[in-house]
């Protein structure tokens, strides 16, 4: 159990190193960061794919601004607007799960490469 937790730690936080970056725990604000940065990542994925798919939603409000309810016209127009979200979601979710990954690893490449390393120069 053990080394599976370490191993999917190691694909989670590649650029973390125990023996280099260990000291960081005994910092107050490499701790908040380890609390805020999990919370930054699930809202940065639901705000990404609400970005993603509030350009199709946006169809439902011209549609409801436009056109009385219950009207033929509006009926089709709605209904062209539930394909458009349908067969847009998935796409959207996979691009929000992609752009959270890329950020994800782009944000510890440079948390632990260049910041680090500018900041406490070499620690051994």
């Amino acid at each position: 159990m053990n080394k599976i937790l370490n191993k999917t730690l190691k694909i989670l936080f590649p650029f973390y190193n125990k023996e280099k970056h260990g000291f960081l725990f005994n910092k107050w604000w490499f701790r908040l960061l380890a609390v805020i940065y999990p919370i930054a990542i699930i809202l940065f994925l639901f705000w990404y794919f609400n970005t993603q798919i509030s350009i199709y939603t946006a169809c439902y409000n011209g549609v409801m601004n436009l056109y009385d309810y219950g009207t033929p016209a509006y009926k089709s127009l709605f209904a062209e607007c539930q394909k458009g979200v349908y067969e847009a979601m998935l796409p959207s979710i996979g691009i929000s799960v992609l752009m959270t990954v890329i950020l994800h690893y782009v944000s510890q490449f440079l948390f632990f490469k260049p910041f680090i390393y500018i900041i406490y120069g070499k620690k051994k």
